[in-house]
């Protein structure tokens, strides 16, 4: 009898090691992935800012050809112009922010604490970081024929791209994190589309150059993963320190 019971209890044993490997490994895997997709985005925002810093001719040029084009068609296309402002107004980052907040204390009156901070955290902090980057760079704004609209501020990185891409991110990956792939997968198209239509309404409008926006993407995505991964480690060492 006492032989079968330590057989039972070792079988045990070994079965919630083996779980206990397979999720290290696993939260190994994600991590180092995180870590690599923070590395390659902070690479091509450093690139891109020290073009910008140093005035490199052929980025300059496209960035002057783009907006000039831009500017021209949709001078001429009020439609397409008041379409454009309405997505800039709805994707500036003040709306995100509101969200966020909202969102944060649904959570905290729920009890899932940590998510509400990492909630804020990530969407508050992406606002900050921003602009602290547009202090430092001081890019003038982009000169166009036609105003079409009148930003305040330096230009680089573009803080409506930044904080659309942050926080429609952040609910793509909540979602993947908690919804069935089908879903998960709709929802992170969606919100890629919309990250995309905010950062074309500032391209459209002649707020920003390309290199602006395209650096912003970049910022967002490392300041949002990076985060997410922080994230990461507090749940997998709460779950840990869960088991028996």
């Amino acid at each position: 009898m006492g032989r079968r019971v330590s057989r039972r209890r070792s079988g045990h044993d070994e079965g919630v090691t083996d779980t206990g490997t397979r999720s290290l490994d696993r939260f190994a895997v994600r991590f180092t992935a995180g870590a690599a997709v923070v590395l390659v985005a902070l690479a091509g925002f450093a690139l891109v800012l020290g073009l910008v810093a140093a005035g490199w001719g052929p980025l300059h040029r496209l960035d002057l050809r783009i907006d000039d084009r831009l500017n021209h068609y949709f001078a001429a296309r009020p439609g397409a112009t008041s379409f454009w402002r309405g997505v800039s107004t709805v994707g500036q980052p003040a709306t995100f922010e509101v969200l966020a907040v909202v969102a944060a204390i649904v959570l905290w009156v729920r009890r899932n604490r940590r998510l509400a901070l990492f909630v804020v955290v990530t969407v508050l902090g992406s606002s900050a970081l921003n602009n602290v980057v547009k202090f430092l760079v001081d890019r003038a704004r982009p000169h166009v024929e036609v105003a079409l609209t009148h930003p305040a501020g330096s230009s680089f990185p573009s803080g409506h791209a930044m904080a659309s891409f942050v926080a429609l991110g952040l609910v793509a990956l909540l979602v993947r994190w908690s919804a069935r792939p089908a879903v998960a997968g709709l929802a992170a198209a969606g919100c890629l589309l919309g990250a995309l239509l905010v950062g074309f309404s500032r391209l459209a409008l002649g707020a920003h150059y390309l290199s602006d926006v395209v650096g912003a993407w970049l910022l967002g995505l490392a300041w949002l993963v990076a985060l997410f991964e922080v994230f990461g480690v507090a749940r997998t060492r709460e779950v840990s320190e869960s088991r028996p």
